[in-house]
């Protein structure tokens, strides 16, 4: 079995809104309802708008294995959000790819 990483933005693109609809449908997780529910009533909105990308991990027959979204949200870090030390360990990192 092979499997696909698929942005919900190109299955609309190729399959319209709604067959894409019916292909996320299928999705389940029982460990997590709010993930099912996220994919199912906000991924393509949220996508279309923007705010973020949903990743499909998909067979040739359109099962979801897995799925994730990537905000397009900056992180907040002020100096009052870490130890000095963990601030300094941040620092180094950071200025190392610059």
């Amino acid at each position: 079995m092979s499997l696909l990483t698929v942005n919900i933005l190109d299955l609309l693109e190729n399959y319209g809104e709604e067959k894409t609809h019916k292909i996320i449908d299928k999705f389940e997780c029982k460990q997590d309802i709010s993930i099912e529910r996220f994919l199912k009533n906000n991924a393509i909105n949220f996508s279309k708008q923007k705010l973020s990308s949903t990743f499909l991990l998909m067979d040739e027959y359109y099962n979801i294995f897995a799925m994730f979204t990537l905000t397009h949200k900056a992180l907040n870090i002020t100096d009052k959000s870490f130890s000095q030390t963990i601030s300094k360990k941040i620092a180094k990192i950071f200025f190392k790819y610059l």
